[in-house]
């Protein structure tokens, strides 16, 4: 389960952020490997943190009121 998309990095970041940082190819489109490469390193390090206490990945379906916090934590990182 995912707390954040990529769609979410690049509203943080901004379009033309989002861009420059995950564009490989030059081709002045982002890269969706790219982009999945990062939130998915981010996803890893919180369930890192999260795993010594608690059952990861979180299902935000089961605690929803966890969702923004774990969002905010993980486009942080």
């Amino acid at each position: 389960m995912s707390y954040i998309t990529n769609a979410d990095i690049e509203e943080r970041l901004g379009t033309a952020a989002y861009v420059q940082l995950a564009d490989d190819d030059g081709d002045g489109v982002a890269d969706v490997g790219v982009a999945d490469d990062a939130r998915l390193g981010a996803e890893g390090e919180v369930n890192s943190y999260l795993g010594r206490r608690y059952a990861v990945p979180v299902n935000l379906t089961t605690h929803p009121d966890l969702a923004d916090v774990l969002a905010s934590f993980t486009l942080d990182l």
